[in-house]
């Protein structure tokens, strides 16, 4: 039935514990990585789509920024030339340029547009000298300039205030197709650019528009030029196609992301659902139209108003910043492209970004579970072949040993703990049976032994109660003998005590007191010898009485004054006048007071003892 009891396995139970327990640790290692990795993956996602942001958004400057820096070289160019008036340039003026029947003037025929610059003159313009000297400077800085940028730009070209233009752009004759009536002025490139619109005289860009000679949209970017009066005499320009960008704006993102571009004025320039609206509208959907649009609140266009205010446009290109829309769910990547300066917004939605963590994080548990499930195999293996096997082996020995079997060694040869436990094992049953062997003679010699000691402890037994008889006899007697003479002269002291008070006899009224005193300390020595043989035989007894404290003190006093002077010490006695009686026994206290002074004189000398 004890058996039973033992009938779960220790592998099985050590196996599930391991198991547990290092379910317990993955699950919690996991968990606490989870929510790390849901940060770290959100941080590291936002961090590279900023860095991708910077690096596109740089690459697309490029172009941008080439612009306005060939605008700035061909303005000093010119403003060095136009310093100086020609002649010569005055007359080259009538070889590259001629009035037309409608009135314009235009570029002498036949006009080769691959590697010549158009000119363009309306009706209205009064061509004099300084025109023509003008025109000419701006038709060789054109060539120069524009064929050598051909393949960056659609074109270059120089308007002029008085309705006219140079232009370079080798495909498509521009100057031939433009129509008499043409005004030039009224463009958006060059309006931009008057001292009205541009007071500071700086680069500017053009909102987008559908170039149908191009069939692309483009952005244009123009720097105006004054002369040395300060007066508006022209306005370099480039077209650049920005069709490109945003093919690229709107394919070449992030998977589950999208781009979106729009300027400082709020004007859509790539929105991946807008792109049918914004080259409807010729490039004048804003942010404002499509909060107008949305009355339903279902989405809040009123985050790129933010998202504006989010970076400084006119700042270096860095990683941005980044904007959160609750409403939308949607984080923002707000940057920017030098030169126009347009807002750059990479949106990342938040179900994308936790489609992103779960993926990961489902990668974590799955690992997480492998990891548990080969621990278990290897756990199991290690624990069956290493530890449940030798158990057994040990099991199996014990049980024979319990039935007595000495005889039977444990044959583990593993040099571990458990090879150990049975070589201690094999040790401790040789060494029991060695035990066994030596004990059962030693038990035959004890019973010898027990034997001839009873017979001695019994005649011992009579000897101590015959001593004791003895002892008592003797006490008896010795009491008797000593009490007798001793009571007679403690009688004979009072007696002679109380003759010499009669008779005015008071120094040996003292001595007669001392004697009395030592009597009866000796008595009491006595009777505590009496005492003892009493305490031995279990048979002491109080003798209480109502007794004055001051007496009993005095007499105390009297009886120990002979020892105290013995080492020269003095006795001081602090005893108060009303101390009064008390009942109990008097010889007990008389003795234990006298036992308790007798030992600080013996121990004292020359000194006080108090009292």
């Amino acid at each position: 039935e004890s058996r039973a009891i033992y009938n779960q396995s220790l592998a099985k139970i050590t196996l599930m514990k391991t198991i547990l327990a290092v379910g317990v640790i993955i699950f919690v290692c996991n968990g606490l990585g989870v929510i790390y990795l849901i940060k770290k993956v959100k941080d590291n996602t936002i961090k590279n789509v900023k860095i991708y942001t910077e690096v596109v958004v740089k690459k697309e400057s490029k172009v941008f920024l080439d612009a306005q820096q060939n605008n700035q070289v061909i303005k000093d160019v010119l403003s060095d030339d136009l310093e100086l008036n020609s002649i010569d340039d005055s007359k080259k003026f009538n070889q590259i340029a001629e009035k037309r029947s409608d009135g314009t003037t235009r570029n002498v025929l036949p006009f080769n547009d691959k590697n010549t610059p158009g000119i363009f003159l309306g009706k209205n313009v009064n061509i004099n000298e300084e025109m023509k000297d003008r025109m000419v400077k701006f038709f060789n800085t054109t060539k120069s300039f524009g064929i050598a940028w051909k393949n960056h730009f659609v074109n270059t070209y120089i308007q002029i205030p008085e309705n006219g233009i140079v232009i370079y752009m080798p495909n498509y004759p521009w100057t031939e197709k433009a129509e008499s009536d043409k005004i030039v002025t009224t463009d958006e490139s060059f309006q931009i650019t008057t001292k009205e619109n541009n007071p500071s005289r700086k680069t500017l860009w053009t909102s987008i528009y559908y170039d149908a000679t191009q069939d692309n949209w483009m952005v244009s970017s123009v720097t105006p030029i004054d002369n040395l009066k300060g007066d508006h005499i022209g306005t370099i320009g480039h077209d650049i196609l920005i069709s490109e960008l945003q093919k690229s704006t709107l394919e070449e993102n992030i998977n589950g992301t999208q781009n979106i571009i729009f300027d400082r004025n709020g004007r859509f320039i790539v929105h991946p659902n807008l792109m049918d609206e914004i080259k409807q509208s010729d490039g004048s959907v804003t942010i404002q139209d499509m909060m107008e649009k949305t009355k339903d609140k279902s989405y809040d266009w009123g985050i790129y108003l933010e998202l504006m205010k989010s970076i400084d446009v006119e700042a270096e290109i860095d990683q941005g910043s980044l904007v959160y829309s609750k409403q939308n769910q949607e984080y923002y990547v707000v940057n920017q492209i030098d030169g126009p300066d347009w807002y750059w917004v990479t949106v990342l939605p938040e179900s994308w970004l936790k489609r992103q963590v779960f993926i990961i994080a489902r990668s974590m548990i799955l690992v997480g579970v492998l990891s548990l499930a080969v621990i278990i195999l290897i756990m199991y293996s290690l624990i069956k072949n290493d530890i449940e096997k030798p158990l057994k082996e040990l099991m199996s020995a014990t049980d024979l040993f319990a039935q007595g079997n000495l005889d039977h060694n444990i044959n583990i040869k593993r040099k571990d703990e458990l090879g150990h436990l049975g070589f201690l094992f094999n040790e401790m049953a040789q060494k029991l049976k060695d035990s066994f062997n030596s004990l059962e003679k030693t038990n035959q010699e004890l019973e010898i032994r027990v034997k001839k000691r009873t017979h001695q402890l019994e005649e011992a037994k009579e000897m101590a109660e015959e001593a004791n008889r003895a002892k008592s006899s003797f006490l008896a007697n010795m009491s008797h003998e000593l009490r007798t003479p001793l009571n007679a002269i403690i009688g004979y002291s009072e007696l002679l005590e109380e003759e010499a008070e009669d008779m005015g006899e008071e120094e040996f009224v003292e001595d007669l007191k001392k004697i009395q005193g030592a009597g009866k300390h000796l008595l009491g020595l006595i009777n505590d010898i009496l005492d003892i043989s009493k305490i031995e035989a279990g048979r002491m007894e109080l003798y209480l009485e109502s007794f004055d404290i001051k007496q009993v003190i005095k007499e105390i006093v009297i009886t120990i004054q002979p020892l105290i002077e013995k080492n020269n010490n003095t006795l001081i006695v602090n005893c108060a006048d009303d101390l009064g009686k008390m009942t109990a026994d008097v010889t007990k206290i008389r003795q234990n007071m006298f036992n308790l002074l007798s030992n600080a004189s013996k121990f004292t000398d020359h000194g006080k003892i108090t009292m």
